[in-house]
């Protein structure tokens, strides 16, 4: 049986180094960092997968968008 996701902390090479870690977690909206297109804005997250590489957390969006979170950005699963 494979583990169930619900939330991942991470943190992106071009963010400031003050700015604080993201967290997606199902149900909820996800963090502004992501919301620069309009498709985004409001987004919640529907699922997390463990993938090749690292996690994908897929979005309510219309269009099925989804967020890729590699390996070497996760600090924390959940």
């Amino acid at each position: 049986m494979s583990e169930k996701i619900t939330r991942v902390v991470h943190r992106h090479d071009d963010q400031d180094d003050r700015d604080p870690d993201l967290v997606l977690e199902v149900g909820t909206e996800i963090p502004r960092f992501y919301q620069n297109l309009s498709s985004r804005r409001g987004a919640q997250v529907l699922a997390i997968t463990k993938i090749a590489g690292g996690l994908r957390c897929d979005l309510n969006t219309r269009d099925g968008d989804m967020i890729f979170v590699g390996v070497n950005n996760i600090r924390e699963i959940g």
